[in-house]
């Protein structure tokens, strides 16, 4: 987040303002309901947003947000609009999943101490752990989609999936939960294995649609895990842990641990 320019008030700000935006649903985040709180929380993030990417124009620091700021396209300027969806994606996309990824995965190792005993005695299991807790977590929950069309462009042949034709205007969700569980794909799809490869998740996507972020999320995971397991000796829980009630974002509010030397 500071890479993007965000300061330490700052983010404390985008902490509380983010919490309306993807966990509108959540009572303790709620204000005049779900929809409400979710709207709020989207202005309010544009509207910060503003504030820290127009200032750059012209005058650039050395962050993500000025870059995009000064940046052109074809020799034209990024719109503000654009420039701040952008901004925001960049946020999101960037801070919300990947810190849920790397509290889930320790909160997982911590529910499978045999997995945890598994990664102390060879860091070499560091990366395949990675790609575990990715698809065991799930960060993010849904995506959802709206189709435009009743055929494949390129096919000219009518969208079908499982067995249901899919027509123009019927929205589409799919659920990473799911997917990265799929039995027909994944041996033992229910346990949480370290040791899994190969492992075909679908958590940063596919083919040209697949998450640019993605190596950068799997390399803060494992420094994450690297430091973690070579910092302390003993990683314990000292409290239960609080889930926000979402359908986008899977985020723990609450993890309280212990870090032993």
């Amino acid at each position: 987040m500071r890479y993007l320019g965000y300061t330490e008030a700052g983010l404390g700000v985008f902490d509380q303002v983010g919490n309306k935006a993807i966990s509108g649903s959540d009572p303790e985040f709620q204000r005049d309901g779900a929809a409400e709180t979710t709207a709020l929380g989207y202005r309010l993030l544009r509207e910060y947003t503003l504030k820290l990417v127009m200032p750059r124009r012209g005058c650039p620091h050395a962050d993500a947000l000025s870059a995009l700021a000064n940046g052109k396209i074809d020799g034209t300027p990024l719109s503000e609009s654009e420039l701040v969806e952008m901004g925001i994606l960049l946020m999101l996309a960037g801070f919300e999943t990947t810190r849920n990824a790397v509290a889930g995965g320790i909160l997982a190792l911590l529910q499978h101490p045999a997995q945890m005993k598994s990664l102390r005695q060879d860091h070499k299991l560091i990366r395949r752990a990675v790609e575990e807790i990715v698809r065991w977590t799930n960060p993010a929950i849904t995506m959802m989609r709206v189709a435009t069309s009743d055929t494949v462009r390129v096919a000219r042949a009518n969208t079908e999936i499982s067995g249901k034709q899919i027509k123009e205007g019927d929205r589409l969700v799919l659920w990473f939960a799911s997917a990265n569980r799929d039995e027909s794909v994944f041996e033992r799809a229910d346990q949480f294995d370290v040791t899994r490869s190969p492992n075909p998740h679908l958590r940063f996507g596919f083919g040209p649609h697949t998450c640019l972020g993605g190596p950068l999320a799997k390399l803060e995971l494992r420094i994450t895990l690297e430091e973690l397991l070579k910092r302390y000796n003993g990683v314990e829980s000292t409290g239960k842990p609080e889930r926000s009630q979402a359908n986008f974002v899977g985020s723990l509010k609450r993890f309280p641990v212990r870090l032993t030397v």
